[in-house]
């Protein structure tokens, strides 16, 4: 087995949250000197003395809504307790903002640090090649044929519109990226990506809006900061093993150099992204918000061909992660009815504007305004 490694590195262009599915309660941390200082359990017995532990108990279970800077409140030298915790503390992370959160999203660790897991990248470079050949094959009639038909069914509910779906999503990538429908024999299992780890990631906590959206309400996020750099490794099988599954299974030339080229796999990224950016832009230069239009300019300048920007993580948007801008390739007509579908599955959707929220951070500081989830790949 050929294996050509290269390795990567990824620069953070933007705020980007790659959750654990986890949250920290207001117990487990405490707002302080516009920072917010985090201990775990663990750490609180080893701080609190014997009777201070069982003051902290007595004080959980009588409380309506107990918290950790609560129960330091309620002993007369605070402000020094404040002071003294706050060295003590497992990280201590700067707070975008003055209301103190009452749970935080945390983010994906390894030995306390943040770190970009394999599976998110190769999950964006998957959408990223799936556009690009389903764009440079037939399959663009085949897809908006199947979006139609499914649209013409007499559907009883959600559940059945989202089986239809994930039957359709199944077909596409069999077609394309898999010879069946069997992992096994998925192309991308020859685009090997390693997890991403960074000396010195920094994170701050901050809530994550809705853009043009009634509810103003937000959940706050562990979140790294932009201008973070990750390394990693990226690798590409290729000699017998590749020939003999692509000859085995009939695969035509142009997919076949596809997938032993890892810099047609960077450019399908970069067009990927460059679509992507240029709606982003359309939305928030309709709502005027300046920052985000400055920021993904920026954004836009620095995606290459050789070097691609993409997008991860949670709150990166709908079209980010789906093919629901490349089926705008496919016509008013199939894009409505799959807007629709989508509808019909419980989405919140305007269908002559979708989607027309986005999630953002805001900088009180600045008073900017930031989109989420941009990484730039860079390959040496």
């Amino acid at each position: 087995m050929q294996r050509t490694f290269r390795k990567v590195r990824y620069r953070t262009l933007s705020p980007i949250h790659i959750g654990d599915g986890n949250t920290l309660s207001n117990l487990e941390y405490f707002y302080y000197n516009r920072k917010i200082h985090l201990f775990n359990s663990e750490q609180l017995k080893r701080f609190l003395t014997k009777d201070q532990l069982e003051d902290f108990i007595q004080y959980v279970t009588n409380s309506e809504s107990p918290s950790l800077l609560g129960f330091f409140e309620t002993y007369s030298n605070t402000e020094k307790i404040l002071k003294f915790a706050s060295k003590r503390a497992s990280s201590s992370l700067p707070l975008w903002g003055s209301e103190t959160p009452q749970k935080i999203w945390t983010l994906i660790k390894s030995r306390n640090q943040p770190y970009i897991p394999g599976t998110e990248i190769k999950g964006a470079l998957r959408t990223a090649i799936l556009r690009k050949l389903i764009l440079d094959s037939s399959l663009t009639s085949f897809l908006s044929n199947e979006i139609n038909k499914i649209k013409r069914k007499s559907l009883g509910n959600r559940k059945e519109v989202r089986e239809e779906l994930k039957k359709l999503e199944e077909k596409i990538s069999q077609k394309v990226l898999r010879l069946r429908n069997d992992a096994k024999f998925d192309f991308l299992k020859f685009i090997l990506v390693s997890d991403a780890y960074s000396k010195n990631a920094e994170r701050i906590i901050a809530k994550i809006q809705i853009k043009n959206s009634s509810r103003i309400t937000g959940e706050f996020h562990e979140i790294i900061s932009s201008n973070t750099e990750f390394q990693g490794e990226i690798g590409i099988i290729q000699g017998k093993q590749f020939e003999d599954f692509a000859n085995h299974f009939g695969t035509d030339i142009q997919k076949k150099s596809f997938f032993g080229n890892l810099d047609q796999v960077l450019k399908a990224c970069y067009e990927m992204s460059k679509e992507i950016i240029e709606e982003e832009l359309d939305f928030y230069r309709k709502l005027k918000v300046y920052s985000a239009i400055s920021q993904l300019e920026n954004i836009k300048r620095t995606n290459s061909e050789n070097a691609p920007v993409i997008r991860i993580g949670k709150h990166q948007g709908f079209i980010s992660i789906t093919l629901a801008k490349l089926i705008k390739h496919l016509g008013d007509e199939t894009y409505r009815n799959y807007v629709e579908l989508l509808k019909t599955t419980g989405r919140r959707i305007n269908t002559s504007n979708f989607p027309k929220t986005r999630k953002v951070v805001i900088n009180p500081a600045t008073k900017e305004e930031l989109t989420l989830g941009w990484i730039r790949i860079e390959v040496e």
